[in-house]
């Protein structure tokens, strides 16, 4: 998923259970959702999830913000060991800054 694409304001963090991955998207590894959401579902656990746009599909959706980026809106999922840092660096938070040592 190119990050250009992606609605940063959609981007959230959560935590699935074996139960929750293995009913909402089957098991584990690269999964498709009962929602039509997609899922690198390594482990149970924390993850982010965040919508984007396809590119090239020609039509506009969505609401709020991000609504004027072109394309479908599709969702996916990743586990992470930090999905506060990752999630942050999505959004672009704190990039460009630095660090005192």
């Amino acid at each position: 998923v190119p990050i250009r694409t992606i609605d940063k304001d959609s981007i959230t963090i959560g935590t699935a259970s074996w139960k929750d991955n293995f009913f909402k998207y089957g098991g584990w590894g690269i999964r498709l959702g009962l929602d039509g959401s997609t899922a690198y579902n390594a482990k149970n656990g924390d993850y982010i999830e965040f919508e984007y746009y396809v590119e090239g599909s020609g039509s506009r959706s969505g609401s709020g913000s991000g609504s004027d980026k072109p394309g479908k809106r599709r969702k996916y999922r990743f586990v992470s060991n930090d999905v506060e840092t990752v999630a942050s660096l999505m959004r672009g938070e704190g990039v460009g800054v630095s660090v005192n040592v």
